[in-house]
């Protein structure tokens, strides 16, 4: 089949999207409408505000959807009319390096031009509430933080930024990356957007190694380097150590940047290229993304094209459907510059789902199109599902070619099944010190909505087990000997009581060498009169336990002042 001009497919965006990040992912909240960034989540109106300076507030406007941010723990990057950014959801943008970075944008274009490079900045802000960031014994009378205790709430851990750039073999005039920032207790646990590079040039983009760069307002304001694994999975980020912990609120908000080099690419002499675009019936612009309910139609585009030199033989095209979508009977059709003809669609949509539809020769320039409709089903478990189409095309002179576009399926009226909730006792450290003093410090942590209440340290001498929210405490031995000291975690699951302890959490504690005697002190001889002073009020602060756990007779009343981002 000779085709004799170049097809004008309706107004789309071609845009490749990397293959690491949206396959068959299951999300937890409805998908937003806006393309680049999902999954949808709520916001935080920064102009919903009083001037009413208490969070804890009920009739506060800005108690829940407002300037206090969030008051439950670590969400990223959601807030909406801030005066410096904006719209934080979308927070992956990016520009030529010989340009100014005031220009940055989605898209960055013309990127063949000039340096040929590109650098690639996301956004990263914890939306907890700032008061969120320490426990209440350290809060001060206005509700500030006077320290970062890093279990507490607001704090987000194992905080990653990841940027998913197209293969470097992928050659197009129009790529897309998709960033992406995870935390184990942020809701949602990840957020996306996506940063387009185009030109009227064909090109490749590859990673600069080394160029990851973390800035803030505090210890990175000169840049902290981080891990090439962003681009491989994930790097960590942090405030003041990359150790993933980022507290709430504005000042420890930070900047990732990547820089990629764009490659112009001249076509060879055999090329075969396929675009995939989709979009909703009744809809006139095509696009990689569309968002649909069970029972919607979604309608399909295949652009197979020759943008090679010379002629290519048996160009064929065909399409692997997802399990979420039913091809509408008598829909399939090819279009060529001849004009529009069915295709076969039994049985299973008949060649282009199965072998693949044979069009013949092409010869430089040529292309084809076909389109199919689906109706959207709702067959899979959960409330929202990104479902991917992925469409190939070969011919005698050329490897396969693929494009995707993907369809976010969310159910109406669908309640999210709860987060997966985990609370683990990770290590203790001891570190001895002087006259028989050692030092033990806990690591926990926590999935989900599951909260941290207390450490129970048992020092494995016989003296009282010390309950404490403190993650580090010192103990002094009455003599010389080994001691088996181990700490357990006290903490909510699922809305549930759990104590937990790992192998982990155990260690020996010895002492051979005779201390210095220290000042005698009135009670029973070789024993303490009163528990380690793990810090101010640490017996007095103990929160009440006792009825919750069995396990200890100390009380604490935990009290928080809430105050504004």
């Amino acid at each position: 089949m000779k085709l004799f001009r170049k097809l004008k497919a309706a107004v789309k965006t071609h845009k490749k999207l990397s293959a690491v990040v949206l396959t068959a992912m299951v999300i937890a909240a409805p998908v937003a409408a806006h393309a680049g960034f999902f999954p949808g989540r709520q916001t935080f109106d920064y102009n919903n505000y009083n001037g009413n300076n208490n969070c804890a507030d009920q009739s506060n406007p800005a108690r829940n959807n407002g300037r206090c941010g969030s008051l439950t723990g670590p969400v990223f990057d959601s807030f909406i009319n801030t005066p410096t950014y904006g719209d934080e959801r979308s927070f992956f943008d990016g520009y030529r390096t010989d340009l100014a970075n005031g220009n940055a944008s989605d898209p960055v274009t013309n990127v063949t031009d000039g340096s040929q490079v590109v650098t690639l900045r996301v956004y990263v802000h914890n939306n907890a509430n700032s008061s969120t960031n320490c426990h209440a014994d350290h809060l001060d009378a206005n509700g500030n933080c006077t320290v970062i205790d890093h279990d507490a709430p607001g704090i987000a851990h194992n905080t990653k930024v990841a940027i998913a750039l197209p293969a470097s073999t992928t050659v197009s005039n129009d790529l897309r990356s998709v960033a992406s920032i995870s935390a184990d207790n942020s809701n949602p646990g990840t957020v996306y957007d996506t940063a387009d590079l185009t030109s009227s040039k064909n090109f490749t983009v590859s990673y600069v190694p080394g160029s990851a760069i973390e800035y803030n307002d505090g210890p990175f304001k000169g840049g902290q380097q981080l891990s090439d694994s962003i681009v491989n999975g994930g790097a960590p980020i942090g405030y003041d150590a990359l150790n993933g912990d980022l507290p709430g609120c504005f000042p420890y908000a930070a900047t990732v940047e990547i820089k990629v080099k764009v490659t112009p690419v001249t076509p060879p002499n055999n090329h075969l290229t396929i675009t995939k675009t989709d979009r909703l019936a009744g809809s006139t612009t095509w696009g990689h993304q569309v968002n649909a309910k069970p029972g919607d139609t979604v309608q399909w585009e295949l652009d197979t094209e020759n943008k090679g030199t010379s002629t290519l033989t048996n160009v064929t095209t065909s399409d692997v459907l997802p399990p979420n979508l039913q091809v509408v009977a008598g829909s399939i059709k090819f279009v060529n510059a001849r004009g529009t003809e069915p295709l076969s669609d039994t049985p299973n949509g008949g060649p282009l789902f199965g072998g693949g539809y044979n069009a013949g020769s092409y010869n430089p320039n040529d292309n084809t199109l076909i389109t199919f409709d689906t109706k959207v089903l709702d067959n899979f478990d959960g409330c929202t599902i990104i479902d991917r189409n992925t469409a190939s095309a070969v011919s005698d002179q050329t490897p396969k070619a693929s494009d995707n576009a993907d369809v976010v399926i969310t159910k109406t009226n669908c309640t999210p099944p709860p987060s997966k909730q985990t609370l683990t006792c990770d290590l203790l450290a001891v570190t001895p010190g002087d006259n028989r003093t050692a030092t033990f410090t806990a690591t926990a942590s926590v999935t989900g909505n599951a909260k941290i209440n207390a450490y129970q340290y048992d020092f494995g001498d016989g003296t009282p087990v010390l309950l404490t929210d403190k993650t580090s405490v010192t103990h002094t031995y009455a003599k010389d000997g080994q001691f088996a000291s181990h700490v357990s975690v006290l903490g909510q699951v699922n809305g549930k009581n759990q104590t937990v302890t790992s192998a982990k959490c155990a260690s020996a504690v010895t002492f051979t060498t005779p201390p210095v005697t220290p000042p005698s002190t009135p009670g029973t001889p070789g024993q303490p009169t009163s528990l380690v002073n793990t810090g101010p009020g640490s017996v007095a602060a103990l929160f009440t336990v006792a009825t919750l756990f069995g396990a200890a007779v100390y009380h604490r009343v935990l009290s928080r002042r809430l105050s504004r981002q």
